[in-house]
């Protein structure tokens, strides 16, 4: 298949150091490349910095993501010194999340989870339009939670759904009695973490 073009988010600054070109937030399609620029003047030899998320990813100008997968999904900022650059939201096309609650009438084992979690993974859903790409799961008691990623090509119906996991709970929990009590889009923060700002995926909007 043909690699997707590269996205290129160019920062500058002038003498002043001030920024001349705020970056844009970016949506790309998953394991394509993307290119992040940070073109920066006014000094001899500027450091340059890539946070992602807050965190240290690079100490080039140019930061490249080879092939783009949902671990670089986030927020972006350039900075050399005192200046720093706007926050690049790097999306990516066609991925669709859901926070999932389901309760069963019995304790939840981790033989039953890591089932629920491989008889979901990989699977086509809604008229085979969206594939199940990756299911992130946490239990306590009787109950289930797990964050659902789907890759698809149009944006996916909540009520669609909903309806087709339900009919996919027997098959997928061992036909334990069960019922989804919770099911929203997902705001992009992992289950042990309470993210004090929220933010719901551009892609999955």
């Amino acid at each position: 298949s043909n690699m997707a073009p590269s996205i290129t988010v160019v920062i500058k600054s002038g003498e002043s150091w001030n920024i001349t070109m705020q970056p844009e937030s970016v949506s790309v399609s998953l394991n394509s490349q993307v290119t992040l620029l940070c073109q920066m003047t006014g000094c001899s030899s500027p450091q340059t910095t890539w946070y992602k998320d807050n965190v240290v990813v690079s100490n080039v100008p140019n930061l490249v993501i080879p092939v783009l997968a949902l671990s670089h999904r986030g927020f972006y900022v350039c900075k050399s010194g005192d200046l720093s650059s706007g926050a690049v939201r790097l999306s990516i096309k066609g991925i669709y999340q859901y926070f999932v609650h389901i309760q069963l009438n019995t304790l939840t084992t981790l033989d039953i989870a890591s089932k629920f979690q491989m008889y979901l993974v990989g699977r086509q859903v809604l008229n085979n339009s969206a594939n199940i790409i990756l299911v992130n799961i946490s239990y306590s008691g009787s109950s289930l939670d797990a964050i659902i990623t789907l890759a698809g090509n149009y944006s996916i119906s909540y009520d669609l759904f909903n309806n087709e996991l339900n009919a996919l709970l027997p098959m997928a929990l061992g036909y334990i009695e069960s019922n989804i009590t919770s099911i929203k889009r997902f705001d992009g923060c992992p289950l042990t973490n309470s993210c004090a700002n929220k933010y719901v995926w551009l892609e999955s909007e």
